[in-house]
């Protein structure tokens, strides 16, 4: 608190003067205090006051920030699901596209409950799932057709092997020039171990 000007010593201060303003949408209360010290007025202090999560301020699907986005998860195993999940937390609508037969490999990851992965539902909540094989010409003509449909697509492929399946970022721009496209792999996608698996 600033001393007033003319006084020395200990600072003895009252409230003499107290309003509050109800309630915010956002639950905040501002608190107006006025503050005397030996005859001198203080200035106006104000002090803002979080109350407790209302109902009012519970984040629903329809205020999140990434709301009617949608996203086409072709990730697997940790790092690209994990980047997917948080989509779907900011609202985001997130397809999962997984192999035939066998899926994401971390549903075959410990530990289980009712038979289920606790390791991959922990990183793929919220998500739709499909599966394609993307080495026919069905399942590749499917994805083409999403990803007309979509705003972003995240992949973690090794390099190179979406542009093998005819699938690169160069060739979906073409189906959908606003695509966002997103990769993520062990070893970056250019120098000497690029296309190591990770």
């Amino acid at each position: 608190m600033v001393r007033p000007a003319g006084t020395s010593g200990l600072l003895i201060v009252r409230c003499v003067a107290l309003t509050h303003r109800a309630p915010s949408p956002r639950g905040v209360r501002v608190i107006v205090q006025r503050w005397k010290s030996g005859g001198v007025h203080l200035p106006w202090r104000r002090k803002r006051v979080y109350n407790r999560p209302t109902e009012n301020m519970t984040m629903t699907t329809q205020n999140k920030p990434l709301t009617g986005v949608k996203v086409l998860d072709m990730t697997r195993v940790l790092a690209g699901p994990y980047t997917t999940m948080l989509f779907t937390d900011l609202g985001a609508e997130v397809l999962k596209v997984e192999m035939p037969g066998l899926g994401d490999d971390s549903r075959h990851f410990g530990p289980f409950k009712n038979g289920r992965s606790l390791y991959f539902v922990s990183i793929n909540r919220g998500k739709k799932s499909i599966t394609l094989n993307l080495k026919t010409e069905k399942g590749k003509e499917i994805l083409r057709t999403l990803v007309k449909e979509y705003d972003i697509l995240v992949e973690n492929f090794r390099p190179g092997v979406m542009e093998k399946l005819g699938l690169g970022y160069e060739e979906l721009r073409e189906i959908n020039p606003r695509l966002i496209y997103g990769v993520s792999s062990g070893y970056g996608h250019s120098g000497p171990e690029s296309r190591k698996p990770a």
